[in-house]
C-alpha cells in the first residue's frame, strides 16, 4: 500500500470516527452494501474494496473524494478529446484576508461566478462559449482560506483569437 493510501484510510477512519452516527459518512468502507465483500483489482492494476458503503460525500470522505475526483477527471478528458473546439482555461479568484470565513468566500466566489456567466459585461464572450467545465479548489495559507475556480471553456472552433481578446477587453 502506498503512504497515500494509508494516509487516506488513516483519514477514513478519523473521519469514521467523529461523523454523526449512523450517517453514510460514518458507515462509509465500514458497513457492507450486501453478503459479498471482497477484493478488486481495477484497470489500473491498483486494488480496492468491493461490496461496502460509499458515501459519494466529495468534501468530507478522504476516499469518495478521491474516487469522485478520478471519475469527474475520466469525464472531463473524454469530455475534451472528443470536443472538436477550441479550449481556454479560466481561473476564478477573489482578493481575500486572514481571519475571512470561508463560507462567505465561498458565497461571494460563487456570486461573482454567476455573474461573470449571466451579466451583460460579459455577454460577448459567453455568446462565443459553447460550454464548460467547471472545478472549485479550495486551498489554506499564510493569508487565511483561498477559494478559487477553474473553468474550461470549449469555444466555436472557428473562433478568431481576435474577436475573443476583443470581447473580453473591451469590457
Amino acid at each position: 500500500m502506498t503512504v497515500e493510501k494509508k494516509v487516506r484510510w488513516n483519514l477514513i477512519r478519523r473521519t469514521n470516527q467523529i461523523a454523526p452516527s449512523g450517517s453514510r459518512l460514518q458507515k462509509c468502507q465500514r458497513v457492507p452494501v450486501g453478503k459479498k465483500i471482497g477484493v478488486a483489482k481495477n484497470k489500473m492494476g491498483t486494488h480496492s474494496y468491493v461490496g461496502l458503503t460509499q458515501c459519494g460525500n466529495a468534501w468530507a470522505c478522504p476516499i469518495c473524494s478521491q474516487n469522485l475526483a478520478v471519475r469527474r477527471a475520466d469525464i472531463a478528458r473524454i469530455v475534451h478529446w472528443n470536443v472538436n473546439r477550441k479550449a481556454v482555461m479560466i481561473t476564478y479568484t477573489i482578493q481575500h484576508s486572514k481571519g475571512e470565513s470561508l463560507n462567505a468566500l465561498l458565497n461571494t466566489l460563487t456570486m461573482c461566478h454567476r455573474v461573470a456567466r449571466t451579466g451583460r459585461r460579459l455577454a460577448a464572450y459567453n455568446d462565443l462559449c459553447l460550454g464548460y467545465i467547471s472545478a472549485k479548489e479550495i486551498t489554506y495559507g499564510h493569508n487565511g482560506w483561498h477559494p478559487h475556480m477553474h473553468e474550461v471553456n470549449y469555444l466555436h472552433s472557428d473562433i478568431d483569437l481576435a474577436r475573443l481578446l476583443f470581447a473580453i477587453v473591451k469590457n
